[in-house]
This record gives structure tokens, C-alpha cells and sequence, in this order.
């Protein structure tokens, strides 16, 4: 189940626009504490924001359709 979780929220970090990056990780650690462990929960958490730094180091920029 975690990895389900991870590959999603990685999904919607990367390639969703209109989803920020800190809802998709909520969103992901709220799947892994109601359905796997709370530790599950944690390790989702340091990885996504760790994918998150790495990926988006000034924040995920809004895209501009003027």
C-alpha cells in the first residue's frame, strides 16, 4: 500500500498542475495512516517532502496561460 501512495502523490506532485505540492503530500500521509501504520505514515511523509525539495526547491510555480 505505501508504495501505491508514494507513486501517487509523486503523480500529482510532478505532473498535476492545480494541485500543490503540500496537498498532494497531506493527502498522502492521510491514505497511509487510514490504511497502513502510522510508521507507514512517517516514512511517506520524509520521502515526499524530500521528492519535493529535490524537485522543487523554490515551491511548484504556478503555470501562467495569458
Amino acid at each position: 500500500m505505501t508504495i501505491a501512495v508514494l507513486r501517487l502523490a509523486l503523480f500529482e506532485m510532478r505532473d498535476v498542475d492545480d494541485v500543490p505540492v503540500g496537498v498532494a503530500i497531506n493527502e498522502a500521509v492521510e491514505l497511509a495512516k487510514k490504511y497502513d501504520t502510522e510508521d507507514a505514515a512517517s516514512f511517506v511523509n520524509g520521502v515526499l517532502g524530500s521528492a519535493a525539495r529535490a524537485e522543487f526547491p523554490q515551491g511548484k510555480q504556478e503555470s501562467t496561460n495569458a
